[in-house]
């Protein structure tokens, strides 16, 4: 996704969540896996910042339900399959 614009006063003053490190984001020339590992550590970084109280398991588990079990993610499976099918 592209977006174009330039951020309000409000955006660039506010305190930005905790993202991916860029290394692990910006590929160039080719796409690498990271390791296992490298993943659950940045995604510990993450969630130590943004929910100091909840587990890893719990911080793994409410990402997942989130974006692969929910409503709107089901919807969202079931409409993309009816649409491919008239496809095949």
């Amino acid at each position: 996704m592209v977006v174009y614009g330039y951020p309000t006063e409000h955006q660039m003053n506010r305190p930005k969540p905790q993202r991916f490190s860029q290394e692990l984001i910006v590929q160039e020339d080719r796409y690498t896996d990271p390791a296992p590992a490298r993943l659950k550590e940045e995604l510990t970084r993450i969630n130590a910042t943004r929910n100091p109280d909840r587990s890893y398991p719990e911080f793994v588990r409410a990402f997942h339900d989130r974006k692969y079990a929910s409503d709107f993610a089901r919807e969202l499976n079931r409409s993309a399959e009816a649409y491919v099918r008239d496809f095949s």
